[in-house]
């Protein structure tokens, strides 16, 4: 996102709770990242990001400290190396240890409370069983937060057998973990968050917290959330896998920030017809997903509790 659209942003941030500056890339690259925070910070609101820590040098750790950024989380595939680097080629584990300790150093010799750090764990059908190793991780960077998400965006039909939430007969075992995991991180203080698939019926909602956010892609687009915001190379709505099935994810765009006000696309008619058609399933609790807009109606996020 260039700095021109970025600023047409700003306005509306003394009235948010959160600006997360993350899609689905690495917010470390980009050059503009800590005059964002700083101007997100400016207007009053919390500032974070998801990173691979591949580029989390002192500088960066400095930069940080000193923007009075509020929560950094890591992304992890594995809570060993070997496990972590096959699904995250060039992410060395030790090379990120050293500098998730470099910067709990940096922060307690400089007195500073933030950033928190969480990780963010991806649970595979290849590495849920090195949950129990994340608390431990955790521990050991001070981190506050551990929060493991399903892998619910299959791209490929390769990554089917991945997802734990294609793995019905994985659910049991998984849930006794997570159950384990969650009483040792509380004995820690560490707060630990993920979100079983308890039935494979649709939840009345979603998980995306879509009453209340909204994604703003690099172009401007605003959209409910990441998933609704994607296209493929050419524009074409990417391809994804549900329930064995593959389907067009299908866009759902509200406005441009760049033709339009955040405030007068949130508040537009589609986006309000949006969000109430999720308001009504939560009022009544209805299961039903006709009412909802095609991507939707074959997203997992609606199979978390």
């Amino acid at each position: 996102m260039d700095m021109s659209t970025f600023e047409r942003l700003r306005p509306s941030f003394s009235s948010v709770g959160l600006v997360f500056l993350q899609g689905w890339g690495e917010p470390l690259l980009h050059p503009e990242l800590w005059e964002m925070v700083r101007q997100a910070k400016a207007a009053g609101a919390a500032a974070g990001f998801t990173t691979n820590a591949r580029r989390l040098d002192q500088t960066h750790s400095l930069r940080m400290i000193e923007s009075g950024l509020d929560v950094m989380a890591v992304s992890l595939a594995g809570a060993t190396p070997a496990t972590h680097e096959r699904f995250r080629p060039g992410c060395d584990l030790a090379q990120i240890d050293g500098a998730l300790t470099r910067l709990r150093e940096l922060k307690r010799d400089r007195g500073a409370r933030i950033p928190h750090v969480h990780i963010a764990f991806m649970l595979l059908r290849s590495n849920w069983r090195e949950v129990e190793k994340l608390v431990d991780l955790a521990a050991r960077w001070g981190a506050a937060q551990v929060v493991v998400s399903n892998l619910t965006w299959i791209g490929t039909a390769a990554l089917r057998d991945e997802s734990i939430l294609e793995r019905r007969d994985l659910w049991p075992e998984v849930a006794a973990l997570m159950e384990r995991t969650r009483r040792d991180a509380s004995g820690k203080g560490i707060d630990f968050c993920y979100r079983d698939p308890e039935t494979w019926h649709p939840r009345p909602a979603c998980t995306e917290n879509v009453l209340k956010a909204c994604f703003v892609s690099y172009r401007g687009d605003v959209s409910p959330c990441v998933f609704t915001g994607l296209s493929g190379s050419s524009g074409d709505s990417a391809i994804h896998y549900f329930d064995g099935r593959a389907h067009k994810a299908g866009r759902l765009v509200f406005g441009n920030v760049r033709e339009d006000t955040l405030p007068a696309i949130w508040n537009s008619a589609k986006a309000r017809a949006f969000r109430g058609s999720f308001a009504d399933r939560q009022a009544t609790g209805s299961l039903e997903t006709s009412g909802l807009p095609e991507p939707c109606r074959h997203c997992y996020k609606l199979l978390e509790q």
